[in-house]
């Protein structure tokens, strides 16, 4: 199956700067993205979503190197896993939850 169309990329960061009445300096900063795809399933049952979590996997690349670039980061070059290939190599990519977090 092909990767599912992606309707929409959304971006949130959080800075925090004062927590229980502390102010905190540096804030801190989260981020997350998230997409919007279209459900192939939309309307029928089906007990096998393999290929939603192969589209997960190629989604947590790219929602993690948007999260990233949101913050300002970076990370050692990764080739992007195509879709289709599963999960890339282990040790080489963002987390699966596609978090990142960092300083001003």
């Amino acid at each position: 199956m092909p990767l599912p169309e992606i309707r929409k990329f959304v971006t949130f960061i959080e800075e925090t700067r004062t927590e229980i009445g502390q102010k905190i300096y540096p804030p801190t900063r989260q981020c997350a993205a998230a997409a919007v795809i279209e459900n192939p399933y939309a309307g029928r049952y089906f007990e096998d979503l393999a290929d939603l979590e192969e589209a997960g996997a190629y989604l947590g690349y790219e929602l993690g190197q948007r999260a990233m670039a949101a913050l300002g980061i970076g990370a050692p070059p990764m080739q992007r896993p195509p879709p289709g290939t599963g999960l890339p190599p282990a040790g080489r990519g963002p987390s699966r939850s596609g978090y990142a977090q960092a300083p001003p």
